[in-house]
């Protein structure tokens, strides 16, 4: 299990994952430079990217 952040920052940043989630290549671009630096993206977008990447909540805030 992994925290949501962590997974997060591990699935925007793989290489193409634009067109696996089928999102725009300037939207991922955006979230990697957000939380670079520093300023966040909402908990209900990170959500909603792992969801759509395939993984699933299993805890409260841990996802698999």
């Amino acid at each position: 299990m992994r925290k949501l952040e962590d997974l997060f920052d591990e699935t925007i940043n793989i290489r193409g994952i634009h067109n696996e989630l089928e999102l725009n290549e300037s939207t991922v671009r955006s979230m990697r430079k957000l939380r670079r630096e520093g300023k966040g993206v909402s908990v209900e977008k990170m959500r909603e990217v792992l969801t759509l990447a395939g993984y699933r909540k299993v805890q409260e805030e841990y996802w698999d």
